[in-house]
């Protein structure tokens, strides 16, 4: 065998065995889509006229279930490792600021101040969110 042929082989079996980033974008978006659905929904009743401590531990149980499913997905792919992990743990941090809305309904001060923490979290959200699908694009890397 020519030895110039080895590193074009090596090379072969690396990408062989590497998934490419696009199907683990998809399975990372796809997760967050699907729950951030449901979420929709609850935020319908959670955010009317006169949010409950049912309707608020809905929202949290949802975020709950988002960090859960998160905690499973595999991927190989390092940024988006880091951008998954990132998610769960603001998901894992709004589940709680939401429930300590819940809790503190009855003092509305104090409820003001939990609910603020959970609106506290939309920023980091959304900034997470845009460099995720910068990063699947392809024009963050």
């Amino acid at each position: 065998m020519d030895a110039r042929a080895l590193p074009l082989l090596s090379l072969v079996g690396v990408l062989a065995g590497c998934e490419t980033r696009t199907p683990q974008c998809n399975r990372l978006v796809d997760t967050i889509n699907q729950e951030h659905a449901k979420m929709a929904e609850i935020l319908v009743v959670a955010g009317g006229p006169e949010p409950t401590e049912a309707s608020l531990e809905s929202y949290a149980r949802a975020h709950d279930d988002l960090a859960a499913k998160l905690r499973v997905l595999k991927l190989k792919d390092a940024k988006l490792v880091a951008y998954r992990d990132r998610y769960l743990e603001l998901a894992q941090g709004l589940a709680a600021a939401t429930r300590k809305t819940a809790v503190r309904l009855g003092a509305p001060r104090e409820a003001q101040k939990a609910a603020d923490e959970v609106k506290a979290f939309s920023p980091r959200k959304r900034a997470l969110e845009q460099d995720i699908n910068a990063y699947c694009r392809g024009s963050k890397d």
